[in-house]
């Protein structure tokens, strides 16, 4: 629980004022259902950048969940490296950690390659906290980069407060990211994580951002959730995109929404289907359809309406859960249905 360990410094100008591009749950490798993912993931991370040279000083974090799972297959390490070379090459400062999504194991992540090539100057502007806790120091800014795992469980707000002092000594301007889920903290689906620290107070360094959920919201004076750039499932909604910071206003960090990505949309039996819109379209329909659109990517069958108490199931999340099971199984069914829900989310850790 020391001080992180610093990593080399980068040659830059030493002044408080630096333009940051934060990003993260980039989730490269979700959806290979889809047609054409991979390209639109592409074009995500191509997005993210275009914002970093129209609005930053070409410094760009990105806060985890870089991969969605850690069995990669070929093409998308591929895609990704190459458009870290690029960018890196580019002279576009990227500062990277792990999440979640990306471990292997308590002492590798999907990421290993990367470290490969930054250890082997292949990549030269880029720098990767992969396993542990690290500062980096860059333009006069201290960057406390807190990966998934590389602390106890929870322990994030008291090991902030604790670096942020020593960091300050070091810097003018002290930004931490962390890879966490915060307890009460909203998801595009509607319901709130129930565990994780509760951080919803200004933390003692000039600006800190969270990753993990997707949804992007202020949690702070001078913190965000960054949320994910694109949609990912279709349960996920927009706006998605990154947050700008200036260090000289760090309570006046900005959201901006990424243009030009084909969207996740949902569609009913109440609505029109056009084949000439552009975006993956799930259907949810109550009728047998034979033909449907070509961007009508899934469809889901759904034999009968049903309510649900929204209060209920955003406050209680399985009582909620027990008032569709009652909806749409047989009463037999419901009660091994309930054991298989409530062990589920003992396992998520709520």
């Amino acid at each position: 629980e020391g001080y992180p360990r610093s990593l080399p410094p980068h040659t830059a100008r030493d002044v408080r004022t630096m333009k940051i591009l934060l990003t993260g749950d980039w989730h490269v490798g979700e959806s290979r259902t889809l047609t054409g993912y991979l390209t639109r993931q592409k074009l995500m991370i191509d997005r993210i950048f275009e914002v970093a040279a129209e609005h930053t000083d070409g410094v760009g974090i990105v806060g985890g969940d870089v991969f969605h799972r850690p069995d990669l297959e070929e093409q998308e390490r591929n895609m990704l490296l190459g458009r870290l070379l690029h960018y890196d090459k580019a002279g576009v400062r990227i500062i990277m950690m792990s999440g979640n999504h990306d471990v292997i194991d308590r002492k590798r992540t999907a990421l290993g390659f990367i470290r490969v090539l930054v250890t082997k100057k292949a990549l030269r502007n880029t720098t990767l906290c992969e396993t542990a806790p690290c500062v980096v120091e860059h333009g006069g800014v201290a960057f406390l980069m807190v990966p998934w795992g590389g602390y106890p469980a929870n322990a994030s707000p008291t090991l902030l407060r604790r670096w942020a002092a020593t960091a300050k000594k070091e810097a003018d301007v002290v930004v931490a990211t962390v890879h966490e889920q915060l307890v009460g903290r909203p998801t595009d689906l509607g319901w709130a994580a129930r565990s994780g620290p509760d951080i919803n107070e200004k933390l003692p360094v000039d600006f800190w951002s969270a990753h993990h959920i997707h949804k992007a919201q202020p949690i702070a004076e001078n913190g965000w959730l960054v949320g994910s750039p694109m949609q990912h499932r279709f349960d996920e909604l927009q706006p998605k995109g990154v947050v700008l910071l200036d260090t000289d206003r760090c309570d006046e960090a900005e959201f901006v929404e990424l243009e030009g990505i084909k969207p996740l949309v949902t569609l009913t039996d109440e609505d029109a289907l056009d084949p000439d819109l552009d975006a993956y379209v799930r259907l949810v329909t109550t009728k047998r359809r034979k033909k449907v659109p070509k961007n009508v990517v899934k469809v889901v069958q759904d034999t009968e309406v049903v309510a649900v108490d929204r209060d209920a199931l955003l406050s209680d999340p399985l009582a909620g859960l027990e008032d569709y099971f009652r909806q749409k199984l047989p009463e037999e069914s419901i009660d091994r249905a309930m054991v298989i829900a409530r062990d589920i989310h003992a396992r998520a850790g709520a």
